[in-house]
């Protein structure tokens, strides 16, 4: 592939991940309020950050081309991981055993 097109896929590429990163970023937040409150993961949910870091890994190339983009992507991974340890010491206080899956 070209220098251009790949400049033209990797901007279209960009913009749709943006438009996801908003979606995700939202969801987090409204993930990690409800663990603030004291509540535990759900299987979904689990399912979804799970998902989320398997993607992180999959535009890994995408984000060795464009470093520019390396800090949202840190804050989004920083979240996933206060999500985590919010979670995990959710279900100790609640005695629950821990599950195999991000949250364990």
């Amino acid at each position: 592939m070209s220098d251009l097109s790949q400049k033209a896929t990797d901007e279209g590429t960009i913009e749709v991940l943006l438009l996801r990163a908003k979606g995700r970023i939202r969801n987090l937040q409204a993930v990690k309020q409800r663990l603030l409150e004291g509540k535990t993961l759900s299987d979904i949910e689990i399912v979804e950050l799970d998902s989320m870091l398997e993607h992180a890994n999959d535009i890994r190339p995408l984000l060795d081309r464009h470093p520019e983009f390396h800090e949202i992507v840190v804050k989004m991974i920083s979240m996933y991981n206060d999500i985590t340890e919010l979670a995990l010491a959710n279900e100790e206080k609640l005695g629950k055993p821990s599950r195999n899956g991000p949250a364990s």
